[in-house]
């Protein structure tokens, strides 16, 4: 049909009752009931059926507040764009979302769903941004990116929630995990803990920072923990300063019993061969770092075999660390000053077997002390076994202990000199003993004093050599020898390279013999020979000869006395008288 123009109708009336209408026919699918080309309603407009707004812009609602609400309670008004609709509530806004808890629902996809919503129905009070499920019975990720989120005020994440930060990101406030209250500050974290007691971590300047407990008077833990298989590694590029009044520990680590566990490995970044002598090292300092202390873990050894060793390090004056004890890789020790044992049990012991080595590095014979150069002993000193030494010095009592021989005084070459000696307090030699160089066979006791050499038995003396070389005898001689055997006694030159004469007892007698030379009695001390008997044999008295053998008397008067004597075997009567007349 033909369009219809109405356009002198008179405007009359203000207000329309429910039978005022103007009815356009028409019938066919796709007519038009009523076409108006910008129609001006000037009270209220009822649609019966569906408004459809064909325009570019819409529908346009141009009252100062417009409103589209719906006659029925709580009801909602529907709307659909390109396909996609959503819900006008009365007082909420559903978008794509039909189960909408917060006053603005969005639907983004299946099972992702953000609600604006009071926030008591969650936890504490105000706004609450909820992700949800399409059920609303469980919670999905919230992600909101941006090239910068701003927070202003205090951030909390509460419920046990966590904080995830996988990217850049800057605090301007305090973060506080826990806590309601922090440093405050640029940078500034504290976490909470039991009874207020907390841990922050703030800035205390240019790269420096602080992290302390946040209550005075108590100790706080940070423990690095993994109930799996896994650990905690902390790394410190720079360096790591630990200060406090009670020092630090590390542990309780678990070990299991009979096992090695490494609680603290220091390393550094150097590979292949390295300078011996050179390493980490812990150091200990005080009075503003002048005096120091160290430990060093250093390459040992050659340097090219993986070889370590271990040193401390004391100083004297301020500057001169010095490195006091090395134990080298194959576990000599090397001392620079004195060693000092204290105790009441074994000092210093090796379990092992080993040897002790004074003043040596290499040991040579096997003797489990072995000493180069003098030894020093002030107090009583027990040998159980073999003592082997150079020159020592004895200050107490030297005790040798053993089954015998109890000392034994062993050359170190076929040619050295085997003696001992005696020295006064000023270091000179007062007496020896013992045998010279080159393979000397004699065996020399000499006192250098200018006094006597003696020895005895019993507590008395027995002989006494004086400094004249004269020999005294506080009792006999006696000479026990097999008869007829040598002589007894040799008299010979200085060097007995010749005998003068011997005494002896040989055949059963008693028998004093010349060797080419007189035998001479003296009774004055060798003033006057009284007797000599010449090697003819001849015998000349230079006294009287007194005869004690048996006296006759006989008859006649004169000479009336006869004296025996055996001569050759007879026996012959001297005739004698008593009167020299």
């Amino acid at each position: 049909m033909a369009d219809i123009r109405i356009n002198a109708l008179a405007t009359t009336a203000s207000s329309t009752a429910s039978d005022d209408f103007l009815a356009v026919d028409g019938s066919s699918q796709g007519t038009r009931k009523l076409n108006a080309f910008s129609p001006s309603f000037g009270g209220n407009a009822t649609v019966g059926g569906n408004l459809t707004v064909s325009g570019t812009t819409g529908l346009v609602l141009s009252a100062g507040t417009p409103t589209i609400s719906s006659a029925a309670s709580n009801a909602s008004i529907s709307y659909t764009a390109n396909g996609t609709g959503g819900h006008l509530f009365n007082n909420k806004i559903d978008v794509n979302s039909v189960n909408g808890v917060g006053k603005l629902n969005v639907r983004a996809t299946t099972n992702a769903n953000l609600h604006i919503r009071d926030a008591s129905a969650i936890s504490g009070t105000g706004v609450a941004f909820d992700a949800l499920n399409d059920a609303n019975s469980a919670t999905v990720p919230l992600l909101l990116r941006g090239s910068t989120i701003t927070l202003f005020g205090n951030t909390t994440i509460g419920n046990s929630g966590n904080l995830t930060v996988s990217g850049a990101g800057a605090v301007a406030g305090t973060l506080l995990v826990g806590a309601t209250s922090g440093d405050a500050g640029s940078g500034a974290l504290t976490l909470a803990g039991n009874s207020n007691f907390s841990m922050k971590w703030y800035n205390t300047g240019a790269r420096a920072w602080s992290f302390e407990g946040g209550s005075s008077g108590n100790d706080h833990t940070t423990t690095f923990s993994n109930a799996g298989a896994g650990k905690h590694n902390v790394v410190a590029t720079g360096n790591l300063t630990v200060s406090g009044t009670t020092g630090s520990s590390f542990g309780p680590i678990s070990r299991t019993n009979g096992t090695n566990v490494t609680g603290l490995t220091l390393s550094d970044n150097l590979t292949g061969a390295s300078t011996v002598g050179f390493g980490l090292q812990i150091k200990g300092t005080s009075n503003n770092g002048a005096v120091v202390s160290a430990i060093g873990f250093e390459n040992g050894g050659s340097g090219t075999n993986n070889e370590s060793q271990f040193s401390v390090y004391t100083q004297n004056t301020a500057g001169a660390l010095t490195r006091q004890l090395l134990i080298g890789s194959t576990g000599n020790a090397t001392l620079t000053g004195n060693l000092t044992a204290s105790g009441t049990g074994n000092n210093i012991f090796n379990a092992s077997g080993g040897n002790l080595l004074v003043g040596k590095s290499t040991p040579d014979g096997g003797q489990k002390l072995q000493v180069a150069g003098t030894a020093d002993i002030t107090g009583a000193t027990t040998v159980g076994g073999t003592l082997t030494a150079g020159a020592t010095t004895v200050g107490g009592t030297l005790t040798v202990q053993s089954n015998g021989p109890n000392t034994t005084h062993q050359a170190s070459t076929a040619a050295a000199a085997l003696w001992n000696r005696w020295l006064n307090s000023a270091g000179t030699r007062r007496g020896y003993y013992g045998y010279g160089s080159g393979g000397d066979s004699t065996f020399t006791i000499i006192n250098e004093e200018a006094g006597s050499f003696v020895l005895g038995t019993n507590n008395a003396t027995a002989l006494t050599l004086d400094s004249s070389q004269n020999a005294k005898f506080a009792a006999r001689i006696q000479l026990a020898q097999t008869d007829g055997a040598a002589r007894g006694v040799q008299f010979t030159n200085n060097d007995a390279s010749a005998e003068y004469g011997s005494l002896n007892y040989s055949t059963s007698k008693m028998r004093l013999f010349g060797n080419s030379v007189p035998i001479v009695l003296s009774a004055d001390n060798g003033s006057t020979d009284h007797f000599s008997l010449a090697t003819s044999g001849a015998a000349t008295f230079t006294g009287a000869i007194a005869i004690g053998n048996t006296v006759n008397t006989v008859s006649p008067t004169s000479p009336n006395r006869t004296i025996t004597m055996v001569i050759g075997g007879t026996t012959y009567y001297l005739h004698a008288k008593t009167t020299n007349d």
